[in-house]
């Protein structure tokens, strides 16, 4: 398997696209994970959102967006891929300022030239060390076989 860059993190300032489930505890709310191929360099809203990713595809970015959350709220993502941890993949944010209306994206890339395996990547979400949101997609090939079953899903 081709080794994937560190993860990135980033949070930017617009409102959500549409309220979803997500998560809600106390002063925190956020919408279910938005699976897309890159997101909007001045807003951070997620770009083509799609259900499932190509192989050759430079990067897969989860984003969520957040409806409140005081300054100061720790965002962190943990990956996986067909249930096995990616090491060095986790990354984390802290909201600066209040965090209404932004959106956190988490990204993993691969190097250029290199592609995904095909399977199953799944990012989990903690909120001020809390499991928030796990959300998974899958990587198919051209034939499409192992299937786009993308769905954002929160953890109880």
């Amino acid at each position: 398997m081709p080794t994937p860059s560190p993860a990135a993190a980033t949070q930017a300032a617009t409102p959500p696209a549409t309220p979803t489930p997500g998560f809600r505890f106390g002063a925190v709310a956020t919408g279910d994970v938005v699976w897309a191929l890159s997101t909007d360099p001045a807003t951070g809203a997620p770009v083509a959102p799609v259900r499932g990713f190509a192989p050759e595809a430079p990067a897969i970015v989860a984003a969520v967006p957040i409806e409140r959350a005081p300054a100061g709220t720790r965002f962190r993502a943990d990956w996986r891929y067909n249930d096995t941890p990616l090491d060095g993949m986790s990354s984390e944010i802290m909201v600066d300022g209040a965090g209404d209306g932004r959106w956190v994206n988490f990204v993993i890339a691969i190097p250029e030239g290199e592609t995904w395996p095909t399977g199953s990547y799944e990012v989990v979400i903690t909120v001020d060390a809390q499991r928030a949101l796990r959300a998974a997609v899958e990587v198919v090939d051209a034939e499409g076989e192992v299937g786009a079953t993308a769905v954002g899903r929160s953890i109880p």
